[in-house]
């Protein structure tokens, strides 16, 4: 389920207010322009399938959208198409949708290839693709013409095969400068997971929060790649992946994670919280192989676990270059071979201790509660302070080593709608319910499938409960009231739905909810219902994601309750939000935090939307970014006024305020103009007017 749609950021985003620091009008007014004419032709958001162009086929679509246009796509039946974008564009499921692409014997996917291309588009394009589902289908594309261009490609599910130990998920080749984020994508794949190959560019790749396995182990090569062919200045982030069960292929150069350096190029390498495990055949985990002498290595090797490598955890063959090597509280446990490359400055670098996963087989690689891992990391990198789930890292004895940060905390009961909707950011994502006895099972309802365990059967109607909001329609279950909701193509952190015990009887009923990944149970709960004549609610929040909730009722439990809508909840925090109710927000604040000081801001790399940030009086929220030249930047925070009043100011490098968004009605929006001259790390300050605590949903873009 995409969450309700906010108007996109850079495409055709309104110019409330252009702050230009400057004593020249001129200039201001020029640009001013430019995004007034820009704004009238980049500003569309279409549907597929849709009015034309978008009536026929999506390529259709996509070859007839402006520069800067959104699509959203709006089926459920797969696309057997092969995609071609050679422009900027943003192509994302429309809500309630789960689109795929691909889902035939014909391997399909979207190439990048058209990008910077003469005729078609120029420089500085940027391409989004997020949240779809990939069916046999791939990422690819050959990125040679133009310069500046930006691929996020984030949140998709992919199931990759052809029986070829060179090909991949993710497969690209960029030949001019290129940055490229490659976040929170969940692959199995023949081949490579995720490759990138660098030829003669300097390019800026991030690997962050990807969940890589194999599709075919005998024809599966390293999990994730980036190889360097050319000179230039080079820099890789590779944070919080699962790589596991890669390498099978008896293919040679075959590892985890894999760094290959082949020219003289400039490297600035960077890996921290990744877990690595089950790398076959002659795979490493870790793998740096620099080839040419002349290049200019600095590697940062941080908190790290690689176990069950065929061959090393950690190889580390630097080829005679010049290099910087940094190597902090990593763990490699099991491997096949002594770790390469790890001695002298990095002696204390690397422990071996078992891991204790949750559960290999089920592909659990979080931590259980005795893992030897736990506060065992080094805590004096600040850089990524949120783990795989989306969760804070809990800084005690120090993080957590890995992907992955252990909280105890058991899984939550809500049983008041305004505290799921208000505390950890609960939205509906039901559709309203049909008038309609003998609904087709599963029943796909918004954002997610609701049916009844069997042998029992859904039915709408009329029913005595009437939740506010809906259309008088609920779901009542004919026989054993055991239902199962699931989230459609993702996973939650919350799952609630309005539920009715009081019509049913005159005492109170127990229930079971379950919770489920993937088929897989991964908490369960007892909760006995309070039988006032109003309606009540079921939330069940977890520290881990789950995607399926099952209400189950036991032997003592009335007939006749009813159901309503569901919510979810994305927010990654711990159970400490609640208490009887909605605890104070400020001493928790956001999986954000700390970002209290501009000593200690968040460093995001915009595009950047996020939602569920809390301000408070008196507890500052600090953002930095950089922003060249000439460019434009825009920021909007989206909240109720109402609930408290919101401002921000937007510091230069200098310290400066240079803008500010400091109405006193909903939201703020400021567009701001960076001088000619100037440029560097912006700070955003975002600021609770008096004693409020409110949530805000923070954009922030450029162009």
């Amino acid at each position: 389920m995409t969450k309700p749609t906010i108007a996109p950021l850079i495409w055709g985003r309104r110019t409330n207010l252009l702050v230009q620091a400057t004593t020249s009008l001129l200039p201001a007014l020029f640009a001013l322009a430019v995004l007034s004419i820009a704004g009238s032709v980049r500003a569309a958001q279409l549907i597929y399938p849709g009015p034309a162009p978008c009536d026929t086929t999506l390529q259709g679509c996509i070859s007839a959208a402006a520069e800067g246009d959104t699509i959203d796509i709006a089926t459920n039946t797969p696309i057997d198409e092969q995609l071609f974008i050679g422009r900027t564009l943003r192509l994302r499921p429309a809500p309630g949708f789960t689109p795929v692409i691909g889902g035939s014997e014909n391997t399909r996917g979207i190439d990048f290839g058209g990008l910077g291309q003469t005729g078609i588009s120029g420089d500085n394009q940027r391409v989004i693709v997020e949240d779809l589902t990939f069916d046999n289908a791939r990422l690819t594309g050959v990125v040679r013409f133009g310069t500046g261009h930006e691929l996020l490609l984030r949140n998709n599910r992919m199931t990759f095969q052809l029986d070829n130990n060179n090909s991949g998920a993710i497969d690209l080749r960029v030949e001019v400068p290129t940055t490229t984020v490659i976040e929170r994508n969940h692959i199995a794949s023949t081949g490579q997971g995720i490759r990138v190959q660098s030829e003669g560019a300097a390019t800026t790749v991030d690997f962050l929060d990807n969940i890589v396995t194999t599709s075919l182990p005998e024809e599966s090569n390293s999990g994730l790649s980036y190889r360097i062919i050319g000179t230039g200045t080079h820099d890789l982030r590779a944070y919080g992946n699962v790589v596991y069960s890669v390498a099978g292929c008896s293919c040679g150069n075959a590892s985890g994670i894999q760094l290959r350096v082949e020219e003289a190029a400039e490297v600035n390498a960077d890996f921290q919280h990744n877990t690595l495990h089950d790398i076959q055949r002659m795979g490493d985990g870790i793998d740096v192989f620099v080839v040419d002498a002349g290049a200019v290595i600095s590697l940062r090797i941080i908190n790290n676990t690689v176990s069950e490598a065929r061959q090393s955890g950690y190889r580390l063959n630097l080829g005679g270059a010049a290099s910087s090597l940094l190597v902090l509280n990593n763990n490699s446990f099991n491997n096949g071979q002594p770790d390469v490359g790890l001695d002298g400055s990095a002696a204390d670098g690397v422990m071996a201790l078992d891991p204790q996963f949750v559960d290999i087989a089920g592909a659990d690689f979080r931590l259980r509660k005795e893992s030897f891992l736990i506060d065992r990391g080094a805590s004096g990198d600040g850089s990524f302070r949120l783990d795989a789930d989306g969760a804070t890292r809990r800084i005690g004895g120090g993080p957590d080593i890995g992907a992955y940060e252990f909280d105890a905390e058991a899984p939550l009961l809500i049983t008041r709608r305004e505290v799921f909707e208000g505390a950890p950011a609960g939205f509906v994502v039901s559709d309203p319910y049909p008038n309609n006895s003998s609904p087709g099972e599963p029943f796909v309802s918004g954002g997610v499938t609701l049916s009844a365990v069997a042998p029992s059967s859904l039915n709408f109607s009329n029913w005595p409960a009437d939740f506010p909001g809906d259309n008088n329609i609920e779901l009542a279950i004919n026989d054993a009231e055991n239902l199962n909701i699931q989230a459609i193509g993702q996973s939650v952190r919350g799952l609630g739905i309005e539920f009715d015990d009081a019509s049913g009887g005159s005492s109170p009923s127990t229930f079971d909810a379950v919770m489920f990944l993937l088929g897989r149970e991964v908490g369960t709960l007892s909760f006995r219902t309070p039988n006032p004549s109003v309606d009540n609610f079921v939330g069940i929040w977890t520290p881990i994601v789950f995607d399926t909730l099952r209400i189950l009722e036991s032997p003592n439990a009335n007939e006749n309750e009813f159901f309503g809508r569901v919510f979810f909840s994305q927010v990654g925090a711990t159970s400490k939000l609640f208490s009887d109710g909605l605890e104070e927000l400020c001493p928790l604040d956001d999986g954000w935090e700390p970002n209290d000081s501009m000593a200690a801001p968040t460093v995001i790399l915009p595009p950047f939307e996020r939602d569920s940030f809390v301000s408070c009086g008196g507890n500052d929220d600090f953002f930095r970014f950089t922003a060249e030249e000439n460019e434009v930047v825009f920021l909007t925070a989206t909240f109720d006024h109402a609930d408290g009043n919101i401002d921000f100011e937007l510091l230069d490098p200098s310290g400066t305020v240079v803008a500010r968004g400091d109405s006193t009605t909903n939201n703020e929006s400021v567009n701001y103009l960076v001088p000619p001259g100037e440029g560097g790390e912006y700070t955003l300050r975002v600021f609770g007017v008096g004693d409020i605590q409110n949530r805000y949903l923070l954009e922030i873009d450029s162009a």
